[in-house]
């Protein structure tokens, strides 16, 4: 399975949430029973780690995953953004890549 591309423009200064519903090749709720994820932000691909977020993988078979960044982390972002992904390792040690993308950074003005 291909990741999924989904761009991000995240604002300096403010706080950040997704929840990412995550199914099956059918469509259906995939279980996240047993399951880990993380997502990084990068300057480029395989370069400098910016920022890491902070992810939920919510309790039950309810497919549903949590990434946030705190408004400090935003506020260290460079302008010039980066690149980011979302992977997935399964219950049974799989992983999987299910988004990535280009990272737009906003500048902040007001703090």
């Amino acid at each position: 399975m291909s990741a999924a591309s989904y761009n991000l423009l995240i604002e300096q200064g403010v706080d950040l949430s997704i929840q990412v519903a995550v199914q099956d090749s059918t469509g259906s709720t995939y279980s996240l029973a047993g399951a880990a994820a993380a997502a990084q932000i990068r300057d480029t691909y395989n370069g400098s780690l910016l920022a890491s977020f902070s992810v939920v993988t919510a309790t039950g078979v309810t497919g549903r995953l949590d990434l946030a960044l705190n408004a400090a982390t935003a506020s260290a972002l460079p302008l010039s953004g980066g690149k980011w992904d979302l992977l997935l390792t399964t219950s049974a040690g799989t992983k999987v890549r299910l988004l990535n993308g280009n990272v737009t950074v906003s500048g902040e003005v007001t703090e």
